[in-house]
């Protein structure tokens, strides 16, 4: 509420319009809100699941098993080199 008691007194300064608190426009806010919110989850999830990708295909190479982690393949990989 006081989020919206300091949007409604700058709403009043700015434009020398009243606005109340169960005014439509805040709808307006809440959806401007929502969207950006929505595809930043979305671009992340895709940053996710592009960067597991990416490293399960660079590190193939050097697993032997699905068991086998990274940081075990790659100290097996150095001692037989």
């Amino acid at each position: 509420m006081l989020y919206r008691n300091g949007l409604i007194a700058q709403i009043a300064a700015r434009n020398s319009i009243r606005v109340d608190p169960g005014d439509p426009a805040f709808a307006l806010v809440t959806l401007v809100q929502l969207v950006p919110e929505k595809s930043s989850r979305q671009i992340a999830d895709n940053s996710k699941r592009a960067a597991v990708a990416t490293l399960q295909m660079v590190s193939a190479p050097y697993i032997a098993s699905p068991a086998e982690t990274l940081p075990d393949a790659l100290n097996r990989s150095s001692s037989q080199a």
